[in-house]
């Protein structure tokens, strides 16, 4: 079975995917934390008859088919969340393990068969892993390596169709196609509760409640196969967002998605200690549309380009009749102090002209009209 998904393959890399791809969809995660199971994994063969297992069962089943396909592999021992102490060895720093396949010397591309919802990406870490030692279980050298500092890059774009129908009710339709950690970020949200959860699940992520934002509909794509970028539709309604001025009505929208993906919890978390760091570059570009209602003109905010760059990310846009784009960029690094102050302040910053109002404008013909 092995060699029917992996012989018509064209190359390592795609044999990797394949086989790690297999184990993640075909065999669950089943934590086992007492006994001797807690230290002991199970054959591969027993691992892929019950069809589920832990950490350690995932690893040892993804390390034989990867050598019966002619890949070297080790086992590899890490901690998910804290940094280990060489000069104290002892099994109880380790709370995860893994899988290394060599990449050069002393370079190893490291897999997390646990992971359902993100593809191995040669040269980057597993999705919270990044800058972290192992212990690769080399039978004639064990050693410590570090995980890549960062993972794989999301990127994302969005589509905003903005309806007013009648110059007080705002319907919004996004729809999103998002991929890297971003996307097996929000597949781990959305994927594990019930279809009749995914809206209120949703909802709690975007944080809608506190913008007096309705949402109504929600659809998903590729929401648990993520070889594919995962696609999203979302159809909601706005409140308080039209406001009557002198020249017209105003319109000023809320940045839910922008705000969910630019604002990471790991992110906002860090921003306290004065030190925060991004392990995955992110990449978003949103387009909006406004559709004005009949005998009204759109006026964007500002028609000019604009854009702003720092040490931690860069955006620019660019507004064209009723059409907005906008893209924005969050680098991978580690900053602190004054940078980490400033860099903690700029995806609120990018996102400033998205949140500009735009003006509707009455149409010179109907304003002139008798009773207007």
């Amino acid at each position: 079975k092995r060699a029917s998904f992996t012989g018509d393959l064209p190359d390592r890399a795609s044999k990797i995917a394949a086989l790690a791809r297999r184990v993640r969809s075909d065999i669950s995660y089943t934590a086992i934390e007492f006994g001797y199971r807690a230290i002991i994994p199970q054959p591969a063969a027993v691992t892929l008859h019950n069809r589920f297992g832990d950490c350690k069962d995932h690893a040892v089943l993804l390390h034989g088919l990867l050598e019966a396909a002619g890949i070297p592999s080790y086992l590899a021992l890490i901690h998910s969340s804290t940094p280990l102490h060489p000069d104290f060895p002892a099994l109880s720093q380790f709370d995860h393990m893994i899988v290394a396949v060599p990449a050069g010397k002393d370079r190893f591309d490291f897999i997390d068969p646990t992971d359902k919802f993100l593809e191995p990406v040669p040269g980057t870490a597993p999705l919270g892993l990044a800058g972290r030692q192992a212990l690769i279980l080399d039978p004639t050298r064990p050693h410590l390596a570090s995980t890549p500092d960062a993972m794989a890059p999301s990127t994302g774009t969005l589509q905003r169709l903005v309806t007013v129908e009648d110059g007080k009710s705002v319907h919004i339709t996004d729809q999103l196609s998002l991929s890297g950690p971003a996307a097996a970020t929000l597949r781990a949200q959305l994927a594990t509760v019930a279809p009749g959860e995914q809206l209120p699940t949703l909802r709690r992520l975007l944080g809608l409640d506190r913008l007096r934002e309705q949402l109504l509909e929600v659809s998903f794509t590729a929401l648990r196969d993520s070889s594919l970028p995962l696609k999203a539709r979302l159809v909601w309604q706005s409140g308080n967002t039209l406001q009557s001025s002198p020249q017209g009505i105003q319109l000023a929208l809320s940045t839910p998605l922008e705000d969910y993906l630019l604002f990471p919890a790991s992110l906002t978390d860090q921003a306290s200690t004065g030190t925060i760091s991004l392990s995955s570059p992110i990449q978003l570009h949103t387009t909006i549309t406004i559709q004005p209602p009949a005998g009204f003109s759109v006026q964007a905010p500002r028609p000019e380009p604009r854009q702003g760059s720092s040490s931690f990310g860069k955006w620019e846009c660019l507004t064209k009749g009723a059409t907005m784009t906008w893209s924005g960029r969050l680098f991978s690094g580690r900053w602190t102090g004054e940078q980490a102050t400033a860099g903690a302040r700029f995806p609120a910053e990018a996102l400033l002209p998205l949140r500009q109002p735009w003006l509707l404008v009455p149409d010179p013909f109907v304003s002139n009209q008798p009773g207007q």
